[in-house]
């Protein structure tokens, strides 16, 4: 979007919303600060901390209970319960209700729990947090209404295994009575700022969203047109080169005869090389890109995808060719290929040392970084090839070990995409290296808590009605 189009866009709305807001300012003042003061506890409350299924040690209740002494409640809380459950029902929320209904019937009514009760938990299986309360202290310091911020402070200490912190920084948010207080101001002013903003802005917004829009359409153009002329330069400049090597490349494809050699190394060359074929009426032929008029922008954006197409047909052939010349000179006996090989590979295994908690596997892991570095001190052995690819077998049979026992922790919502032969910098025909591995668990990861903070939970079963929600971390 260029400058002088923006400022066009900026000066036309701010004419059409200009000279409003000055009286919705005035018409919503926020409220003084003494008319929203919550009357704090003369005294700390009572502190029950359980633990069902033996999740906490008794450093962690002490520190708890310690904890609970600095936090400045409101008047209404006058026991706080702490819960942890080691296990717990789908919803559950029906888990906390059980639970009191059995253990704590003074502290929970037929539809609400009793007043002066502030509940603060988390139940580990589900990797949920909770946080529940009686109608007078809901209605003094409005956990329905704030669920969503309790429980968001409460997800970094359970995502680091601090459950002590975890529930400090959630009890404190759900009663402090002084934040209470700055929450409700500052709601205030932000309501009478976005009045003003929303009295003096509509024909601003609407203005301006239409001119985005436009400019918005436009930049994505360009970058489709810019992204065109690139894909045709890579196409005519490496299209001869690399079908005049084409034919070499297939013999030295299939004349790898290791145990890298298999059904899935020659199928995914096969893809790539017949796709690579089919390329010469593309580039050539009637219609095919040389009769684009390259100095059209039209031209161009109405051909992207045909030249994205190609372009991407062009790069992975190349790859496929880099990583077969790779494996070729593994093969053959090429020391510096070979000693680069282990040093990646072992580069992969010192990663996944470095992360993998289980003992067990991480000895596993050492005995393979030991094969690995005996190895590298005789590259040109005639028993290294062998040895190398029985190191790399039982490397991946490590890694799925790791897998299993470190990454099934939350959904798999993302495929793990095994690499392949035309792909850049790909090792091995279907190995999947750690460094791949544990990104791959991280997007899963980043995923389950995206989805799991994107909501809160309020239901119960059984038609309860207590103030309050869960959550997951």
């Amino acid at each position: 979007m260029k400058a002088s189009q923006l400022a066009a866009v900026v000066l036309a709305s701010l004419a059409v919303g200009a000279g409003t807001g000055a009286a919705a300012w005035n018409l919503n003042a926020p409220p003084e600060p003494a008319a929203v003061v919550v009357e704090q506890a003369a005294t700390s409350p009572q502190v029950t901390v359980d633990n069902p299924q033996g999740v906490l040690s008794a450093e962690d209740t002490q520190r708890i209970q310690d904890n609970t002494q600095r936090i400045p409640f409101a008047s209404s809380v006058r026991h706080v319960y702490y819960v942890v459950f080691g296990e717990s029902d789908s919803n559950v929320n029906d888990t906390v209700e059980n639970f009191f209904r059995d253990n704590h019937p003074e502290a929970i009514g037929d539809k609400y729990f009793a007043d002066g009760v502030l509940i603060i938990g988390a139940a580990t299986d589900q990797r949920q947090v909770f946080a529940f309360a009686g109608e007078d202290v809901d209605a003094q310091v409005d956990i329905r209404g704030r669920a969503d911020s309790i429980i968001e402070a409460m997800r970094p200490g359970m995502r680091d295994g601090n459950i002590p912190g975890a529930f400090h920084a959630g009890a404190t948010e759900a009663a402090d009575a002084q934040r209470r207080e700055e929450r409700i101001l500052a709601s205030a002013q932000n309501d009478q700022a976005g009045v003003t903003a929303l009295a003096g802005g509509g024909g601003f917004v609407a203005t301006a969203a239409a001119g985005s829009a436009l400019l918005y359409r436009r930049k994505k153009r360009r970058e489709a047109i810019e992204q065109g002329r690139r894909d045709y330069a890579q196409v005519t400049g490496e299209y001869g080169e690399l079908a005049g090597r084409l034919d070499g490349l297939n013999i030295r494809a299939h004349s790898l005869s290791s145990g890298f050699a298999d059904a899935t190394l020659r199928n995914q060359w096969s893809e790539v090389q017949d796709r690579f074929l089919t390329l010469h009426d593309t580039v050539s032929g009637a219609g095919g890109l040389s009769s684009i008029d390259m100095s059209s922008d039209d031209a161009v954006y109405a051909h992207r995808e045909q030249l994205r197409s190609a372009a991407l047909t062009v790069q992975q052939t190349s790859n496929a060719e880099s990583n077969i010349n790779r494996l070729f000179d593994l093969e053959r006996g090429d020391a510096a290929v070979r000693r680069k090989a282990v040093e990646d590979l072992r580069a992969d295994v010192l990663a996944a040392e470095a992360e993998v908690k289980d003992s067990y596997l991480r000895g596993l892991l050492r005995d393979v970084r030991t094969r690995l570095e005996s190895l590298a001190t005789e590259p040109t052995s005639e028993d290294f090839l062998d040895g190398f690819i029985t190191t790399l077998g039982d490397y991946r049979t490590v890694l799925e070990q790791v897998r299993k026992e470190e990454m099934s922790d939350v959904k798999e919502r993302e495929e793990l995409r095994t690499p392949r032969l035309y792909d850049a910098d790909t090792w091995y025909p279907s190995f999947v290296p750690y460094v791949a591995l544990s990104s791959w668990h991280q997007s899963n990861v980043q995923a389950a808590q995206a989805a799991q903070s994107s909501s809160t939970n309020s239901s119960f079963s059984s038609g309860f009605s207590g103030a309050g929600a869960s959550g997951g971390y």
